[in-house]
C-alpha cells in the first residue's frame, strides 16, 4: 500500500466505523457529514492518484511471483474458511431471530403476498389489502429480483434467507476470482480479496437482528456482481451486472446515463449489445410477465414510499411519545436535519426531502457526464463507471427519505471494489 493511497483506506474505515462501531457516536449532525464525506472521497480521490501517478499501470509495476496454483489455493482456503463461518454463523442468526412480522414485513410480504401469489398463478402486482394492518390497499413496489429468487426456497420449504446466503456467497466467489488472476501476492492482497466477506461477518456481528430480519445482503451480492462486472469485456456479463440491481431497487437509475455514455465513447458496439441485451432481460422478467398486465404498475407503487416514511418519521410504537424517530436519527443521512429544522408538517418535510433527493440525483447523473471528458484522459472507462457508481450512490443514501442502517451497507461492497481494484494498479478497460 502506497502513501499516496492511504487516504482510500481511511475513508474506508471511516465508512465501516461509523455504520459498525461507534455509529451515532457523533450525533446526527457530523455523522451524515463525515459518511459523506467518506464516500465522495472513495468515488474521487482515485481519479487524482492517477492523474499523479499513484495509482500506475500494472505493466510498469514488479509483481513477485508464485505459481498460479499456489496462490490460488491458499486464497481459495481462506475464502472457503470465511464462508463456512458467515454461514454457520447466519443460520445461529436465523435460529435466534426467526421471521417475525412485528420486527420487519420484507420476508412475510415476499412469502405471503408476492411468492404465493406467483406460485398460484395469481397477479403478483394486484392490489393488496389487509396486509400487516396497513390501512389502505396498496400495489407491491418490490421489483421482481427482490423476491423471484426466494422461488427455490419457497418450494422447498426451506427458510427463504438461505436465498441470501447463497448469492452473496457466489458473488463473493465470482468478485475473487475476477481479481485474483491479476493480483500481486501478499497479506494486503488477501485482506482485500477476502473484504466483502470481512464486511459481511461485521454485519453479523454488530447488526445481527437486521441481517435476520431483511434481505440487504441480496442487495450487497447484486452490487458487488455489478462493480465486478464493468471491468469485465462481455457485454452479457455487463449486462448481466446491470440487470440485478435495475431489477430489484432503482438506487443506481441515475448512474445508467454516465455508464452508457462511457462506453459508447469507448466503444459503440460494446454499450450497443450491452444495451440490447439488458433491454431485453428487462422486457423478458419484468415487462413482459408483470407490467404489461398492469401498466399502472409503476406509478400506483411509488405511492407507498411516502406512507412508508410517514411511518418512520412519526416514531416507533416503542418510542415514548416526544422521541426522536428512531430509524432517522441513527447517524445516517440527512433525513433527521429535515425532520428537526423543517418548517412544514411531517409530510410537507418529507416531500422536500423527496424533491431534494430527486434534483440531487440528476445532479449526480449530470456531473459524470460533464466531467468525462478530462477524466477520461487519466481513468479507463471501467474506473470511470465503478467511480461514478459510488459517487451517485453516495448522494442517493445522503438524501433517502429513511435511512434505515442495513441500507448503507450496500455502498461498503462497492469501496471494497474500490480498494482492491487500487491496490492491483492497473486499468482493466
Amino acid at each position: 500500500m502506497t502513501s499516496k493511497k492511504t487516504l482510500l483506506y481511511a475513508a474506508f474505515l471511516l465508512e465501516m466505523c461509523l455504520l459498525f462501531f461507534f455509529r451515532n457516536k457523533l450525533g446526527f449532525v457530523i455523522s451524515p457529514i463525515l459518511m459523506s464525506v467518506a464516500g465522495f472521497t472513495l468515488a474521487i480521490f482515485p481519479y487524482f492518484l492517477f492523474k499523479s501517478g499513484g495509482i500506475k499501470s500494472v505493466s510498469t509495476i514488479r509483481v513477485p511471483k508464485l505459481p498460479a496454483s499456489y496462490t490460488a489455493k491458499n486464497v481459495y482456503w481462506v475464502q472457503g474458511g470465511l464462508l463456512i463461518l458467515f454461514w454457520i454463523w447466519a443460520f445461529v442468526l436465523f435460529k435466534k431471530y426467526p421471521i417475525d412480522i412485528a420486527h420487519s414485513d420484507i420476508l412475510p410480504f415476499i412469502n405471503d403476498i408476492l411468492l404465493k401469489r406467483f406460485m398460484n398463478g395469481e397477479q403478483v402486482y394486484a392490489l393488496v389489502n389487509g396486509f400487516n394492518n396497513y390501512p389502505n390497499a396498496f400495489t407491491p413496489n418490490y421489483f421482481p429480483f427482490h423476491w423471484l429468487p426466494f422461488s427455490i426456497a419457497y418450494l422447498f420449504k426451506l427458510d427463504l434467507r438461505v436465498t441470501v446466503l447463497f448469492f452473496f456467497s457466489l458473488s463473493s466467489w465470482y468478485y475473487v476470482k475476477c481479481n485474483l488472476k491479476n493480483a500481486p501476492v501478499g497479506l494486503v492482497t488477501l485482506f482485500l480479496l477476502q473484504l466483502p466477506l470481512l464486511i459481511a461477518l461485521s454485519i453479523l456481528a454488530k447488526q445481527g437482528a437486521d441481517f435476520a430480519a431483511n434481505i440487504e445482503v441480496l442487495i450487497m451480492a447484486y452490487y458487488l456482481f455489478l462493480a465486478s462486472s464493468v471491468f469485465k469485456e462481455s457485454s452479457a456479463v455487463k449486462a448481466f451486472g446491470l440487470v440485478f440491481p435495475f431489477l430489484s431497487r432503482y438506487a443506481f437509475l441515475f448512474w445508467l446515463p454516465a455508464y452508457f455514455y462511457a462506453l459508447m465513447r469507448k466503444k459503440f458496439t460494446s454499450a450497443f449489445y450491452t444495451g440490447l441485451i439488458f433491454g431485453a432481460l428487462v422486457l423478458a422478467l419484468f415487462v413482459i410477465p408483470f407490467v404489461r398486465t398492469n401498466p399502472e404498475i409503476l406509478k400506483q407503487s411509488g405511492d407507498i414510499y411516502i406512507d412508508g416514511a410517514m411511518g418512520e418519521w412519526k416514531g416507533q410504537s416503542w418510542q415514548a411519545p416526544g422521541d426522536k424517530p428512531f430509524q432517522l436519527f441513527q447517524g445516517m443521512g440527512f433525513a433527521s436535519w429535515f425532520y428537526t429544522w423543517g418548517t412544514g408538517t411531517l409530510r410537507e418535510n418529507i416531500i422536500t426531502l423527496k424533491s431534494i433527493l430527486m434534483y440531487a440525483c440528476l445532479l449526480s447523473a449530470l456531473l459524470p457526464l460533464l466531467v468525462y471528458k478530462k477524466a477520461s484522459k487519466y481513468l479507463s472507462t471501467s474506473w470511470f463507471s465503478l467511480l461514478s457508481l459510488k459517487f451517485c450512490l453516495t448522494i442517493f443514501y445522503a438524501f433517502i427519505m429513511v435511512p434505515y442502517l442495513y441500507l448503507f451497507w450496500v455502498p461498503m461492497v462497492v469501496s471494497a471494489v474500490i480498494l482492491m481494484k487500487a491496490h492491483l494498479e492497473e486499468e482493466l478497460a
